[in-house]
């Protein structure tokens, strides 16, 4: 693959055929584009139930490794994309790539305690071979054009300057409870903007029933949400909710893994995707069902 060499024009950019037509046209430099990844296995996100447990781990590297090496690098962070935050984790980086670690202790140190939508951004200051330095997090301005998000290395990976750990709002069972508005709903229960209650099971676990006035009277119940407030992710057992006229007995379970499955304490929404199963009608698989608190 032809490699790519990204520069920046330092000055005011001016249109001719020839520099000597027009002395102004500035000089090009070329920029060692950093390359930060999170480690896999790692901490994706700041545990919204306990803080301090984070452990992020990710990786500063060269993202064109036979392009000019930088004089250094600094590895820093931001909080809440406010530049007057900028802080530095590990200075001088001169042999790539080098790995780094940040954990919910020293985020606390740096920042103070780690409330509920907060997000740490990391990015790298740019020491040029010539001197030049190239913030990360500038007062104003951006350290890349837009467009670098749509390159891709030698080895066909895009562009990543920068990571971002955030801090999802902490589950609380008590202010999930009350009337919600159906946003979603595939098994077709309920119509968009139908309103039905959410309860409390547990200080983490929620329910709900499906239609009523479909089921034999008395024959609705509730369907348990297990939340791990860990990660905000819940599940849902394989359990009878209920009997469909005329005789149809419906059990219902979570598919799909976390990925499909949460509640979203900040803006109390619930999205779960279940699989319906009847001994006498079938399986209906991939039915999500989305609820937003009134």
């Amino acid at each position: 693959m032809k490699r790519i060499v990204v520069y920046i024009f330092l000055g005011v950019l001016a249109f001719s055929c020839r520099k000597s037509d027009n002395p102004k046209i500035p000089e090009l430099m070329r920029v060692p584009i950093p390359y930060i990844t999170k480690d896999a296995g790692s901490d994706a996100f700041i545990n919204p139930g306990n803080p301090l447990q984070f452990n992020g781990k990710f990786t500063v590297d060269l993202f064109y490794k036979e392009d000019e090496k930088p004089q250094k690098y600094d590895v820093v962070i931001v909080k809440n994309g406010n530049a007057s935050t900028v802080k530095t984790l590990k200075a001088d980086v001169t042999s790539f790539p080098t790995h780094v670690t940040i954990t919910g202790q020293q985020l606390v140190d740096m920042y103070g305690p780690i409330q509920d939508g907060d997000n740490f951004t990391i990015g790298v200051d740019i020491t040029t071979q010539s001197g030049l330095k190239l913030l990360a997090f500038p007062v104003t301005g951006v350290q890349f054009a837009g467009g670098t998000a749509n390159l891709f290395n030698e080895q066909g990976k895009p562009a990543s300057t920068s990571i971002n750990y955030a801090k999802p709002c902490s589950f609380n069972a008590d202010a999930f409870v009350g009337s919600y508005v159906v946003v979603q709903d595939d098994w077709q229960d309920y119509n968009p903007g139908t309103v039905i209650p959410v309860a409390k099971e547990s200080a983490t676990a929620l329910s709900f029933k499906y239609n009523q006035s479909f089921m034999q009277a008395g024959t609705a119940q509730p369907i348990i949400l297990q939340v791990d407030p860990s990660d905000n992710s819940l599940s849902v057992a394989k359990q009878q909710y209920g009997v469909y006229l005329p005789a149809d007995i419906f059990f219902a379970e979570s598919t799909g893994g976390k990925a499909a499955n949460f509640v979203n304490p900040c803006n109390k929404t619930i999205t779960v995707k279940l699989k319906h199963t009847s001994p006498s009608a079938g399986t209906f698989d991939n039915k999500i069902m989305i609820l937003r608190k009134q």
